[in-house]
């Protein structure tokens, strides 16, 4: 005998309801300036689920961007924000390709906003 345990192959009526306190939402905030020839974190401001590396990799500046809830699911929200002051230069990217999870209710929602100052540079990677 065959026990399937795959939500999916319920009918939508008979899912388990996911409670808002299991979703993520999640801000990251940061502000890059050009100090002393090279680029570096102004302010960073991380909230829920995202976070934001700096490696030591030479002398550009690059952010990995870290999602600890390992993926986006029905109703999780992200607002990821960043600044480059004038003359800034930074490379952002993320740790791996982001898993996106299929929702039969709330859907998922990510709010991205890029601020360059005269003479910024920026390589968004996500």
């Amino acid at each position: 005998m065959r026990i399937d345990t795959d939500d999916t192959l319920l009918p939508v009526d008979k899912r388990p309801v996911i409670p808002a306190f299991v979703r993520t939402h999640s801000i990251l905030r940061a502000s890059l300036a050009a100090t002393g020839g090279r680029t570096a974190p102004a302010r960073i401001h991380e909230a829920g689920a995202l976070r934001l590396r700096f490696p030591r990799v030479g002398g550009a500046c690059e952010g990995i961007i870290l999602n600890t809830s390992g993926g986006i699911a029905g109703g999780d929200t992200q607002s990821v924000a960043f600044e480059l002051h004038a003359g800034a230069c930074a490379a952002i990217t993320t740790q791996s390709a982001e898993k996106v999870y299929r929702s039969d209710g709330e859907a998922a929602a990510i709010a991205t906003t890029l601020g360059l100052a005269a003479g910024a540079n920026l390589a968004w990677l996500p």
